[in-house]
């Protein structure tokens, strides 16, 4: 949005274009979360070596 008052225009960023890409990017966060959790997981049960006392 913009509005101009003499020769200076303010303008001004809308709220829902940014809700948005804000919601796209908190779900985004989720699934990297998810996908790192699981790599954890996987990496923490795939070395035999491994003792109890090392997790």
């Amino acid at each position: 949005m913009s509005e101009k008052r003499g020769r200076v225009r303010f303008c001004r960023l809308g709220t829902n274009p940014l809700r948005q890409e804000l919601d796209w990017m908190l779900g985004y966060h989720r699934e990297v979360e998810a996908r790192l959790d699981r790599l954890e997981a996987f990496l923490e049960n795939d070395d035999p070596n491994r003792t109890e006392k090392d997790r």
